[in-house]
């Protein structure tokens, strides 16, 4: 199996996902949440947080401590509350409205979401994906981990080279698809330990499966 023929391959299994896009302001909460936690103690987060805060007005005039007690069940809530206000103090300067980052130029829209403090280079690249259809190839553990398996990535790379290595080698129409199709055959076959190679559709690109059969 070539590199090229990995996204329809995946696609055969979990399908092809279409993008429906959330305003980039929720996108990059939801995302902040998201770390080092699963979907559905960040989903719990985010309602918490909604359903605590009237606005997002009243939200960035909540002292950080009262949004961190808010989704402490999400996790590093204090560091996560530290973001989540700093985002809102600047998206307050835009009347809460960043959907002007979509008709930025992706690399000035990237530059301007890693100019605050608490997102970092996954969390922009999610939501200028997701909410906004820019060419960026996100890559968290899960994709870093299939990516070094598959032999496109070296074992010390950050996820950012990770990230920046992909988006050389796939069609940025495959982008989003090849994300979340990467993640599912990360959390179903390509676990940390004892993965499924018997199982997976790519095997036959895979180094890891060749070695260890």
């Amino acid at each position: 199996m070539e590199i090229k023929e990995i996204p329809k391959a995946l696609e055969a299994r979990y399908g092809r996902p279409e993008r429906k896009p959330r305003p980039i302001l929720e996108c990059l909460i939801r995302t902040i949440l998201s770390q080092n936690t699963n979907d559905r103690l960040r989903d719990q987060a985010y309602e918490r947080l909604t359903e605590a805060f009237g606005s997002w007005e009243d939200m960035r005039r909540a002292s950080p401590s009262k949004i961190s007690e808010v989704i402490k069940p999400a996790g590093l809530h204090d560091q996560k509350s530290k973001a989540i206000k700093a985002l809102l103090e600047l998206a307050a300067e835009h009347g809460y409205d960043l959907s002007f980052l979509c008709k930025m130029k992706p690399r000035d829209a990237y530059a301007f979401l890693l100019s605050v403090k608490g997102i970092g280079d996954k969390t922009a690249k999610v939501c200028l994906l997701f909410s906004c259809g820019m060419p960026f190839f996100p890559v968290d553990t899960h994709i870093s981990r299939v990516a070094k398996r598959l032999g496109l990535a070296v074992a010390n790379w950050t996820r950012e080279r990770v990230s920046q290595h992909l988006s050389s080698l796939f069609d940025p129409a495959d982008y989003y698809s090849l994300h979340l199709n990467l993640i599912e055959l990360g959390r179903e076959l390509c676990k940390p330990s004892s993965p499924r190679c018997d199982e997976c559709p790519i095997n036959r690109a895979c180094r890891h499966a060749r070695e260890r059969s």
